[in-house]
């Protein structure tokens, strides 16, 4: 009760509630460093919202992540302390994410501020079913003393409940912001775009295989990313006869990023696990047609044969099937281009997004 009261005393004298958030450092590549900054760069002090960030991971060395974690902990103990905030908000994945935010929200408990964990790991579920009982009875602990859960699609919220069938989960869309400028196609010569990590999961090799069938004349296939897979990436584009129209731009972001979706004309993510990407949401606000799969919540944002065509994951004669529809219809790109910006503009807006979570944090303030 003295707690509460003096919560309440504190947050009168300043007006503002205190949120800290907790999550990747900008340096990691990826879709939760991207919603990260997101939420960075909005102004939220004129919602009377006082955001104070501490980062607690990197994705470098062994060493460099344990003192990452280390300092954000520190820093975490120390401001509440001095501050006392009103919420805890974490993103999180699964794994060695799981771990540091079991730890984060451990704390939090110790001074009675409540917890919301963002979950952005398409493969929270699977990962939870290949625990052992002890493990997973952990995570059934963790969730339930979640003051909320976000998740980013229907899927998600149905898994969290089939693990933790109590804890409060509310769907919160990835979105973007809505740019200015729309890409076109070009008559000498177009561009096929892949954003992501190259890594098993993202299904790069079925789109190299795919594009390899279906010969596009007058397109390219831009490969925009890094990682374990680069090498035997380029091996198999050779191999495979197609090696003088790949690009392989390593891994880009900010303004090299949005030219990019500028000069490009269709965004492929043949991926085997998902969310909902913020790659898929950002090339559908340049008014790209996205190719994707079946797999996640993505049929939430891409509508079979609207702004999109949908394949089964790892069929790479659906995909080239795909790949050869749109590139070879211009009246098709031209209506799904004019869809997929339609569809961000309706339902994926980053304004929407900035009032959900707002939202979220106050309903959770005011549970607890």
């Amino acid at each position: 009760m003295e707690d509460s009261i003096l919560k309440e005393l504190g947050r009168g004298l300043e007006g503002m509630l205190k949120v800290l958030m907790m999550g990747n450092r900008g340096d990691v590549k990826g879709g939760i460093t991207s919603v990260i900054q997101q939420i960075l760069k909005n102004d939220w002090q004129k919602e009377g919202i006082q955001l104070r960030f501490i980062p607690t991971y990197t994705d470098r060395n062994p060493a460099a992540k344990a003192a990452v974690f280390a300092e954000a902990c520190i820093q975490m103990n120390a401001w509440m302390l001095r501050e006392r905030p009103d919420l805890v908000y974490v993103h999180m994945s699964y794994r060695g994410s799981f771990v540091r935010a079991r730890a984060l929200q451990r704390m939090a408990r110790r001074f009675h501020v409540p917890f919301v964990m963002h979950l952005h790991g398409s493969e929270f579920e699977d990962w939870f079913h290949s625990l052992a009982s002890e493990k997973q009875a952990q995570v059934r602990e963790f969730l339930a003393n979640c003051s909320h859960v976000i998740v980013l699609g229907e899927h998600y919220k149905e898994s969290i409940r089939s693990i933790c069938p109590d804890v409060p989960v509310e769907i919160v869309h990835n979105a973007v912001k809505v740019p200015n400028r729309i890409t076109s196609l070009n008559e000498r010569e177009n561009r096929i775009l892949f954003l992501g990590v190259l890594i098993q999961r993202k299904g790069v090799e079925d789109l190299l295989r795919a594009f390899a069938k279906a010969k596009p004349e007058k397109w390219r296939l831009v490969l925009a990313g890094s990682g374990p897979e680069e090498e035997s990436l380029k091996k198999l584009a050779e191999n495979l006869g197609i090696g003088d129209r790949i690009d392989f731009s390593g891994w880009i972001d900010g303004q090299r990023k949005r030219e990019l979706l500028e000069s490009s004309q269709i965004l492929v993510l043949p991926s085997y696990n998902e969310g909902l990407p913020i790659a898929i949401l950002e090339a559908m606000s340049f008014g790209l047609p996205v190719i994707s799969t079946t797999v996640g919540d993505i049929p939430a944002c891409i509508r079979n044969g609207e702004n999109g065509i949908l394949v089964s994951p790892g069929d790479t004669d659906a995909l080239a099937r795909a790949l050869s529809t749109l590139t070879s219809h211009e009246e098709m790109w031209r209506k799904y281009s004019r869809n997929a910006r339609n569809t961000i503009e309706a339902d994926f807006d980053e304004n929407h997004f900035y009032r959900q979570i707002s939202a979220i944090w106050r309903k959770s303030i005011s549970e607890s």
